[in-house]
C-alpha cells in the first residue's frame, strides 16, 4: 500500500535514517503508475530530492526537480527555491539565479519568502558582485519596506498580515491552520450544490462549528508566527544593509589574492548557450509556459579574479 509505505519513509526521514527512507521512496516511485497515484508520486519524489540534498548528493537531487517536479502543472513555487539551492552547491550560479527569477512571476505570488534573498546574497558574495548586493538590499526594501518601517515605529507585528504569511519554519503551524481554514470555507460554500435539502442544515452546523474552532486556533498561532517573523525580517534587513561591504571585502580576501597562479575558471557566459537558454535582465511579472521554466539564467560575471 503506497500511502502506508510513504508514511514509513517520512517517519524514517524524521529519525535521520536517510538511507532507509530513500530506499522506501525509490520502491514507491518504481511502482507508481496511472493518474490516480500522481499525488503520491509527487510527494515521494519531493521527499527523495530533499533526502539527496541532505546527503550532499546535489546532482541527484537536482535531477528529480528538473526531470519531474519543475515540469508539473500547476507547479509548487517552493520547488524553484529548492532546486536553486542544488544549483548553488553545484556552483551553477547563473542557473541558480535563473530559478530564483521565476519567483518574481505571478505563479509564485502565494510564496512570500526571505530564503530567496539569503540565497542570492550567498551567490553575490561568491562572485564579489557589489552592485548586485546593493540592488538586493533595495529589492527587500521594496517588498517589505512598509512592514519594516511600521516595526521601527513600534507597531505590533500581529497587525501586519504579511509577517504571519512569511514562509518560515517558525510559521509552519499558522500556515497549516490557515490552509485548513481556507479549504473548510471552500467546502462550506459547496454544500448547497452537493447535498440534498434534508442534509444541508446538519452539514452547515458541522462546518460552521469546525470553522469557528479553526479560526480561534489560527488567531492563537498568528501572534507567535508574526513575532518570530518580525525578528527574522529585521535581522535580514540589517544583514543586507552591510552585505555590499562584506562582498567588497571578499574580493580582497588574501586566500583569493595570493593564491597559487594557474588557469582561472572561465566565467559561465550565456552567449554560447543559445540552444538551451536565454538571458534574463528583468523581473518576470507574468506566468511562464512549462518549457520556459528551466531556461532562465542570471547574467553574472565572476568579479573576484
Amino acid at each position: 500500500f503506497g500511502r502506508y509505505q510513504y508514511h514509513l519513509a517520512v517517519e524514517a526521514y524524521g529519525q535521520g535514517k536517510l538511507d532507509e527512507a530513500g530506499e522506501i521512496l525509490r520502491r514507491i516511485l518504481a511502482v507508481q503508475t496511472g493518474t490516480d497515484s500522481g499525488t503520491l508520486a509527487i510527494q515521494a519524489a519531493r521527499t527523495l530530492a530533499r533526502i539527496y540534498f541532505e546527503q550532499h548528493q546535489y546532482a541527484r537531487s537536482l535531477d528529480i526537480y528538473r526531470s519531474f517536479l519543475l515540469r508539473l502543472n500547476p507547479l509548487n513555487p517552493n520547488d524553484w527555491l529548492e532546486a536553486a539551492w542544488d544549483e548553488y552547491y553545484l556552483k551553477n550560479y547563473p542557473e541558480a539565479l535563473g530559478l530564483l527569477y521565476n519567483l518574481e512571476s505571478q505563479a509564485a505570488q502565494p510564496l512570500i519568502s526571505l530564503e530567496k534573498y539569503m540565497l542570492r546574497a550567498l551567490i553575490y558574495r561568491e562572485n564579489c558582485a557589489v552592485t548586485s548586493a546593493q540592488a538586493l538590499s533595495d529589492s527587500l526594501e521594496r517588498e517589505f519596506g512598509g512592514a519594516l518601517a511600521a516595526l521601527k515605529l513600534g507597531v505590533s507585528p500581529i497587525s501586519l498580515p504579511i509577517l504571519a504569511r512569511l514562509q518560515l519554519s517558525v510559521s509552519s503551524p499558522y500556515l497549516i491552520i490557515s490552509s485548513r481554514l481556507e479549504r473548510l470555507q471552500k467546502e462550506r460554500a459547496l454544500l448547497a450544490d452537493k447535498l440534498p435539502p434534508s442534509q444541508r442544515a446538519l452539514a452547515q452546523y458541522l462546518y460552521d462549528s469546525e470553522i469557528a474552532l479553526v479560526t480561534l486556533e489560527q488567531k492563537t498561532t498568528a501572534e507567535v508566527a508574526s513575532q518570530r517573523a518580525a525578528k527574522e525580517l529585521v535581522l535580514l534587513s540589517e544583514q543586507l544593509r552591510f552585505l555590499k561591504f562584506d562582498v567588497a571585502r571578499e574580493k580582497y580576501d588574501p586566500d583569493r589574492v595570493f593564491r597559487v597562479s594557474g588557469v582561472a575558471k572561465t566565467p559561465k557566459l550565456l552567449d554560447g548557450d543559445a540552444p538551451e537558454g536565454f538571458q534574463v535582465r528583468w523581473p518576470a511579472h507574468g506566468d511562464f509556459w512549462r518549457n520556459e521554466r528551466l531556461k532562465f539564467k542570471g547574467v553574472l560575471v565572476q568579479q573576484c579574479e
